[in-house]
């Protein structure tokens, strides 16, 4: 062979390797371009592991303190707004029920007061609730300490001085002033019955939303595992089938 054709036999060599090259990137560039195209997540990677609220659980005992605190918002955490709105309207009437309680009790004592001011002839200054009590029963103080020593005679008179003088000029009004006196009872003893309302909507809230929010961990942990699902594609140049896996932990 002369020198000419060894030199076409090189050539010929070449344009073979050139071609065989190009041909098998083509063949990669598919590869990875098919590859690209399955839904496959990457893991995270090590030494990261997932934060806790990132798994959909919540801590039951988050929503008991915050429905101690203020029914409602255990709710909200917990993802039951239409619970929260009820267990807060809840207590909005108790606490205005016992603002209201509250200011009944001390209208009717001052009425009270007023009236023995007007009618018995009462000096209201420093007198304690165990004097006006007296004024409900009797119409004056010699009344008081002759019933007195007959009712517990070891209870002491009380002293003929100005500031414990008091004289009914009417059953009827004296009668009249233990109706406030007993009004204003009742008043205080509702606002009591509305701080125990306030402390059982607090009780009750926080079990509440300690059941929801364990319901809600309960159905999420269920949903957790591995999880298969087919894409086929059966059709077209490049029919397939794609395999979707997604696992929880």
């Amino acid at each position: 062979m002369g020198a000419r054709g060894l030199s076409l036999l090189v050539i010929c060599l070449l344009s073979a390797q050139m071609a065989g090259a190009q041909t098998l990137s083509e063949a990669e560039a598919q590869s990875a371009l098919a590859w690209q195209q399955l839904p496959l997540t990457s893991p995270p990677p090590a030494g990261k592991a997932p934060q806790a609220a990132s798994d959909g659980m919540k801590s039951p005992w988050a929503a008991v303190g915050l429905s101690l605190l203020l029914p409602g918002t255990g709710h909200v955490y917990a993802g039951a707004p239409g619970r929260a709105k009820a267990f807060f309207g809840a207590e909005v009437i108790i606490w205005s029920l016992a603002v209201v309680f509250d200011r009944r009790e001390a209208w009717k004592d001052e009425d009270a007061v007023n009236y023995a001011v007007a009618h018995a002839q009462l000096d209201p200054t420093g007198k304690d609730d165990d004097f006006l009590e007296r004024l409900e029963f009797y119409q004056n103080r010699e009344e008081y300490n002759t019933a007195g020593r007959i009712i517990d005679p070891t209870r002491p008179y009380l002293p003929e001085t100005p500031d414990t003088y008091w004289q009914w000029d009417a059953t009827a009004n004296r009668e009249a002033y233990r109706d406030m006196r007993n009004s204003a009872d009742v008043a205080d003893r509702n606002r009591t019955f509305a701080f125990y309302a306030a402390l059982l909507n607090r009780v009750v809230a926080s079990l509440d939303a300690y059941r929801i929010v364990h319901g809600h961990n309960a159905r999420t942990k269920q949903e957790r595992g591995l999880k298969l699902s087919l894409d086929s594609r059966a059709t077209g140049a490049d029919p397939r089938i794609l395999v979707h896996a997604s696992l929880s932990f």
